[in-house]
């Protein structure tokens, strides 16, 4: 029988010049890993300045979501007061009087003066592989857009209808419903991993336009 041990194993010593290289090369490994600055941050995080605009919007509920949505928002039809009745009884009515179109805040309006943002990247899509990307200008948006609301007229969808969209997750989804907002069609997603009973039922039995593409 053996009775020797084995012999403890040696601790690796690391000098002071090793680890400070070790530290240095790791630091620029680090570095070189984060990203870039995509674009400079347009909102503060100023913990004064969020706490003026919470006693501001508890101080008067209209007039600051009022100014917020004048400020933010372009209306053909401007409302007369932010918000009427009562949160007790649940008769809450937000800007009512006003219209505005979504599809015009969304697109349009990025295309004309002031913004001139028509070149600019409105849709970035990333499909299942690494190399399936798609970067959609505001010019092109409104563009699909602009035609599919047009298919969607030429089918007999009228302002008030409701669309269900049967769709994958393509930018195709997101201009229709952009188009159904631009005719004032109500729109229904129903994803595409879904099972297709569903969407018949929503068709034959509630009688809702199904688009399927």
């Amino acid at each position: 029988m053996n009775n020797r041990t084995s012999p403890a194993k040696k601790k690796a010593r690391v000098t002071e010049e090793e680890s400070a290289s070790r530290d240095v090369t790791m630091s620029s490994a680090h570095s070189a890993e984060e990203p870039a600055t995509l674009y400079d941050p347009c909102t503060s995080a100023s913990l004064a300045l969020y706490k003026s605009n919470h006693s501001a919007s508890i101080r008067d509920i209209s007039a600051y979501w009022s100014e917020l949505a004048k400020s933010k928002l372009d209306w053909y039809a401007p409302f007369p007061t932010g918000v009427t009745g009562s949160f007790v009884d649940g008769s809450v009515s937000w800007f009512a009087g006003g219209k505005l179109n979504v599809c015009f805040n969304a697109v349009d309006r990025y295309c004309l003066p002031p913004y001139n943002r028509g070149d600019e990247t409105a849709i970035i899509w990333e499909g299942d592989e690494p190399d399936a990307i798609k970067r959609i200008s505001y010019r092109d948006l409104q563009l699909s857009v602009c035609r599919i609301a047009n298919a969607l007229k030429a089918s007999g969808v009228q302002k008030g209808d409701v669309v269900t969209l049967y769709m994958p997750m393509v930018p195709e989804l997101c201009m229709t419903m952009l188009a159904c907002a631009r005719i004032g069609a109500v729109h229904s997603v129903i994803f595409a991993g879904m099972f297709f009973i569903l969407a018949r039922t929503i068709y034959f039995v509630h009688k809702i336009p199904l688009l399927s593409f």
